[in-house]
């Protein structure tokens, strides 16, 4: 029969066996571990009933980035988070806490910097610990000369005296108490940073280490297991990451010498070395954050296992083992690159449908040319190429930040996630470059901003910081460096001073 208003001819089959089939509804906002494992979430907050079911962290609370727009968790419209914050200005540091700590995907992505806050829902210690660094960066005035809000001073200093109160009062197993005690003291090390006591953010590091090693001794009694066949799952694995991170990258206001753990502590927890085989990578990278993953497994093996050899090897003056040492160094890095290339290709070919990828590595490729250098710098009686540098790549950051930047007005607190998104790259560029034309084109690039953007003018201060004379004795721009630098040590991006 035809059908009105169509050209199409189509037939009826009254009698015709119908099949039958379940019939699901596809759900556009569910968790990314429901979507991998292709069922239907319920979207159950704060983590949906599926992952729990099966011992996973929910990720439900993060939007995954498209193409068009970088990741997200700011809230722009009342959820049922707002319900477990008592006044509205908890919540808003605490959004400023997620929006300050998170990369923002412009730079490689961190599953330490992510749980936190979904677990922070749950954990009240937690919570009131991201609202105390929330209102500690809130305090800080840039446009007021520098100075400290003093309000605001002492309310991040009563969120904290709070989280302290609730990390004492936990009750739980021995497992749980050692977990909330790591993912405290991965925070109350930013929130001493952020007010510059950078020897007693240390002090909580090694505390955090050593309630590591306790941590993995209770799991494998627990499990019987030794520790080099047990498994981490996905908070666990974030957290023996990120605390072995902070013994590879440089630590802001600490010299070199003063950033060796205690000996009785080892850099690799309790035969855990296998994580960090580099003869283990696979033959190419499928995204920027497996080659973020294995960056850091490539440092660690040079700082960890091949730097002490070489000192040793100084201290005997067998300078013949040096040389190979250092070769290895370079060798390593290298294989590293290598594997990376088919990624920094795709980049380069997607940059205008997805100027955020591009970015990402554009941000590996500055960290991985930074290291060549410093490898150099230790091979000099060697013959090996001249390394690219740096240089080259803080302005293709500049470059691809001035495309991403173009379409965009600054509204404020509306805002200000996509703001700190789009210009954490020129804070990466300002952190690692001295070079005079590097910084005027990143002043050009800020000048292109349109409207109210509060993170740009944090980074023409941050610019101008170390033209002032006298700059060394405002204790509150010396914390402000030195959280930024902190940052950027959390994120994997602080690199090494020696390998």
């Amino acid at each position: 029969m035809t059908n009105p208003g169509s050209n199409l001819i189509v037939f009826s089959l009254d009698n015709r066996k119908r099949q039958t089939r379940i019939c699901t509804t596809r759900s556009r906002t569910g968790c990314r571990q429901c979507k991998q494992r292709r069922t239907k979430c319920d979207e159950t907050k704060p983590s949906c009933s599926k992952c729990v079911a099966k011992g996973l962290v929910c990720d439900g609370m993060w939007v995954a980035k498209t193409a068009a727009s970088p990741p997200s968790s700011i809230c722009v419209s009342p959820r049922y988070e707002t319900h477990i914050f008592p006044d509205q200005r908890s919540w808003d540091f605490f959004q400023l806490f997620i929006i300050a700590s998170a990369p923002g995907g412009t730079l490689p992505a961190v599953a330490m910097v992510q749980l936190v806050p979904q677990i922070a829902l749950q954990q009240p210690a937690l919570r009131a610990l991201c609202c105390a660094i929330g209102a500690s960066a809130a305090s800080f005035q840039f446009l007021n000369g520098g100075r400290l809000d003093e309000r605001l001073h002492r309310e991040s200093l009563q969120y904290h005296s709070e989280a302290v109160s609730l990390c004492r009062a936990f009750k739980g197993t021995t497992a749980q108490m050692l977990r909330l005690a790591l993912m405290s003291a991965y925070l109350f090390m930013g929130f001493e940073i952020a007010s510059n006591n950078v020897d007693s953010a240390f002090t909580h590091f090694r505390f955090a280490h050593y309630m590591m090693q306790q941590y993995v001794n209770v799991r494998c009694k627990e499990a019987n297991l030794t520790p080099a066949e047990l498994k981490f799952d996905y908070v666990e694995s974030a957290i023996f990451c990120m605390l072995q991170r902070f013994t590879i990258h440089r630590w802001p206001g600490l010299p070199d010498n003063e950033q060796e753990l205690d000996p009785s502590l080892k850099a690799c927890c309790q035969g855990q070395r296998s994580e960090f085989l580099v003869d283990d990578a696979p033959e190419s990278f499928h995204d920027v954050d497996e080659s973020s993953k294995w960056w850091d497994i490539t440092l660690h093996f040079l700082k960890h296992h091949l730097r002490p050899r070489r000192l040793e090897a100084i201290a005997q003056g067998d300078y013949h083992v040096v040389s190979a040492l250092v070769t290895k160094a370079i060798e390593t890095l290298r294989n590293w690159h290598t594997r990376f290339l088919p990624l920094a290709q795709k980049a380069q070919q997607t940059k205008q449908s997805d100027p955020w990828f591009h970015i990402q590595v554009l941000t590996m490729e500055a960290l991985y040319s930074e290291a060549e250098y410093v490898a150099h710098a230790l091979a000099s009686h060697t013959k090996i190429g001249v390394p690219t540098s740096p240089k080259r790549w803080h302005l293709e950051m500049i470059k691809a930040t001035r495309a991403l930047l173009k379409p965009m007005r600054m509204r404020g607190k509306e805002t200000l996630s996509d703001e700190y998104a789009a210009l954490r790259p020129l804070g990466f560029v300002v952190y690692k470059s001295r070079d005079l034309e590097v910084l005027r084109e990143v002043e050009k690039t800020l000048e292109m901003v349109q409207g109210n953007a509060e993170f740009a003018m944090a980074l023409r201060t941050l610019i101008k910081i170390r033209d002032l004379e006298g700059w060394e004795q405002n204790q509150q721009l010396v914390a402000t460096v030195r959280s930024w630098a902190w940052f950027f040590t959390s994120t994997g991006c602080a690199g090494l001073t020696d390998m």
